[in-house]
């Protein structure tokens, strides 16, 4: 949120990742993650929509707050939100966790 980046992308290998999504949103921004293992959790702000594309390979996923339409995912309001925040993500073996923040 406080980046105020438009387009973020990410590649990582292996390991342990926290993004944190929180701050002051001024527009809406698209990320690319790509993540081969590891653990990745994403801190997103309530008040932002969320639209989550995954392409995923053994791998677990059921965050609280979304309703899930095939590989994809909307946040509760998502379409009448006024900020949003579009998820491209490719793993595989990762455990993907969502925590929201007021």
């Amino acid at each position: 949120g406080n980046s105020r980046c438009r387009e973020i992308d990410i590649e990582g290998g292996v390991g342990s990742v926290t993004l944190d999504f929180t701050g002051t949103w001024t527009s809406d921004t698209k990320l690319r993650l790509m993540m081969a293992a590891g653990e990745l959790t994403l801190r997103l702000p309530s008040t932002v929509g969320v639209h989550i594309t995954i392409d995923k390979s053994l791998v677990r996923f059921e965050p609280k707050g979304f309703a899930r339409r095939g590989r994809e995912y909307f946040s509760e309001g998502y379409g009448e939100s006024e900020r949003r925040l579009d998820i491209e993500l490719t793993t595989s073996f990762a455990g993907l966790n969502v925590e929201w923040v007021e």
